[in-house]
């Protein structure tokens, strides 16, 4: 899903949230095909640039994957990032743990 207005958003900025692709899915060009459609669908309500979010840790290989799927094939850029506090760190699990908000321009 796309969203078009939330308060953490600068005008004209679209956001979408979590997106999760099953592992039996990935590589095939599912996600791309999901963020493509976001994409268009918050071009098409005259949004300049998207944010995102999401976890990131050196030691867990599957976010390093991400942060180089997002960050380098998708051509996302961190705007912000700050490491998470033990409680929250003990409910994601892992450690260390950042929460990275990156934004592309559409």
């Amino acid at each position: 899903s796309s969203t078009l207005t939330a308060f953490f958003l600068p005008a004209g900025c679209g956001h979408w949230g979590f997106l999760a692709v099953s592992p039996k899915a990935q590589g095939i060009g599912v996600a791309s095909a999901l963020v493509a459609a976001a994409e268009s669908r918050l071009r098409e309500a005259s949004m300049a640039e998207v944010r995102i979010e999401y976890f990131y840790s050196e030691t867990l290989s599957h976010t390093v994957r991400l942060a180089g799927w997002y960050e380098g094939k998708l051509g996302f850029v961190q705007v912000s990032g700050y490491k998470m506090n033990r409680f929250f760190g003990f409910i994601t699990g892992g450690w260390p743990k950042e929460f990275r908000r990156c934004q592309k321009k559409l």
